[in-house]
């Protein structure tokens, strides 16, 4: 398990480098209201009794790139950050076999999801709980869960352009063009 309690960038480039958790979550960040995290390249397994892939409790933005989630019994990606406005962006990452893929919840947080596959995970691919709390996608796919969107408590979920391909439940809030 890492805990990140400040900005930092945490790169993998062309080595192996990640985290493998058995009965808890792999990178739990927990920082100020103004820093900003970069997670990219890493493997982040969860050996199938891991709790979330990356939970982000605090913190203003986090960056999820090239990174591969899995096998968690919660969410690859977990964005509850109690402070109004926490941003996550998911770019050409892989998650999959966890209960959920990437959930939103927490005051008006954003994940935007960007050339991303989110396939067979059990419950959901992605989930927006809560009013203000968003989910955009562009250039991805959710594949092979039942619930592929799940939008709770006023939540939304929003496609940019055409480009994602979808199999499961639910819909997308509204399909925006790209500009």
């Amino acid at each position: 398990m890492v805990t990140i309690s400040k900005s930092i960038t945490i790169r993998s480039d062309h080595v192996e480098a990640g985290v493998l958790v058995a009965g808890t979550s792999g990178i739990i960040v927990n920082a100020a209201a103004t820093d900003r995290v970069v997670l990219e390249g890493l493997d982040i397994d969860g050996s199938g009794t891991g709790l979330h892939g990356v939970s982000i409790i605090a913190g203003k933005e986090v960056y999820i790139i090239r990174c591969s989630i899995r096998n968690f019994t919660q969410n690859g990606v977990d964005l509850s950050s109690s402070t109004s406005g926490g941003r996550a962006l998911i770019k050409d990452s892989y998650i999959a076999f966890n209960a959920g893929g990437v959930n939103v919840t927490g005051p008006n947080n954003v994940a935007s999801i960007l050339s991303s596959e989110l396939d067979a995970n059990t419950v959901f691919a992605i989930q927006a709980n809560g009013a203000g709390t968003i989910v955009g996608l562009a250039n991805s796919v959710l594949n092979a869960s039942p619930t592929a969107i799940s939008l709770l408590s006023g939540g939304s979920a929003y496609s940019f352009g055409p480009s994602n391909v979808v199999s499961g439940a639910g819909a997308f809030t509204a399909t925006l063009p790209f500009r």
